[in-house]
């Protein structure tokens, strides 16, 4: 305890280092598919990937193709919803646009402040823990059934499925990045929360030592 409350002349500076890390991992990649090519897909282009499969003709197979021509990130989108963790995924990605909404407002409302942090920072590290957990669920179940299905390529990966996703598709630096900035936040808080705890305890102690 008293070491966070040590920090507290650097507290001014925590929340603006947290929002300075949460607004670049909108264009860090949060995911990495390496198939037919290296492609890091950001936040954004998630986000518009999901928009455009929205507003494509799917029930077309030309419109499909076309669509991914122009957006590659729909097909990571269609390999989530095809193993069950489209609801992990939606999760991800409102708590994130959450956490930076709320850090703004910490930033912006002052009376609220320590409260919106710990909300903001809590958000954060939810959508850090929520991504991962997306990602690890997509290959067991990609393994799972690739195994169930006689392996891939006629059999060519038989036994390997899982060592073929872990090559397929990797964890960007975004939630690295998202976790410490949510750390930040919960932090501003503590050394708040602290340091009136301090303060009621030293005015209680001179009370005491009053003489009466």
């Amino acid at each position: 305890m008293t070491n966070i409350v040590s920090l507290r002349p650097y507290q001014f500076i925590l929340l603006p280092i947290a929002l300075g890390l949460l607004l670049p991992t909108l264009l860090m990649p949060w995911v990495i598919i390496n198939f037919q090519g290296v492609n890091g897909l950001t936040p954004l282009d998630l986000m518009r990937g999901s928009y455009g499969r929205n507003n494509n003709d799917s029930g077309s197979k030309e419109g499909f193709a076309t669509a991914s021509r122009e957006h590659p990130e729909l097909v990571f989108l269609d390999l989530v919803s095809s193993y069950k963790v489209e609801g992990a995924f939606a999760f991800w990605i409102s708590t994130y646009l959450a956490s930076i909404v709320a850090m703004i407002l910490s930033l912006v409302f002052q009376r609220l402040r320590t409260r919106i942090a710990v909300i903001a920072g809590s958000l954060a590290i939810a959508a850090a823990i929520t991504w991962f957990y997306s990602i690890e669920e997509l290959k067991i179940n990609f393994a799972e059934q690739a195994a169930m299905t006689g392996g891939l390529i006629g059999e060519e990966f038989k036994g390997n499925e899982r060592t073929l996703i872990d090559t397929i598709v990797r964890i960007g630096f975004g939630p690295y990045v998202v976790m410490p900035a949510g750390a930040l936040a919960i932090l501003f808080n503590s050394i708040q929360h602290y340091s009136k705890r301090n303060n009621r305890s030293d005015r209680h102690l001179q009370e005491k030592d009053k003489p009466t």
